[in-house]
């Protein structure tokens, strides 16, 4: 969902410094909540993901495909998603 610089967002996903992986938040704090889950399945069996990016307040989106997910940090309540491709084994 888009928001302006100076609203408050729903939850607080970011770019790291390279702009190549996104911290992407846990729906609440729950490690057991059903998205959260589903993203974790998604990491271990190396799925895809799309990001829609909201862009302006006119639903309007940028669509980002294929992310992956490469990390799951729990203490910090998030996931890194990678612009570059799946994990190497």
């Amino acid at each position: 969902m888009y928001r302006r610089p100076t609203e408050e967002r729903p939850y607080e996903d970011e770019l790291d410094g390279s702009g190549r992986i996104l911290r992407y938040k846990y729906r609440g704090e729950d490690p057991l909540h059903s998205d959260n889950v589903a993203l974790r399945n998604a990491m271990e069996r190396k799925l895809p993901l799309f990001w829609l990016k909201g862009v302006d307040p006119n639903a309007n989106y940028e669509a980002h495909f294929p992310l992956w997910l490469t990390a799951e940090r729990p203490e910090e309540h998030l996931f890194e998603v990678s612009f570059d491709g799946p994990p190497q084994d």
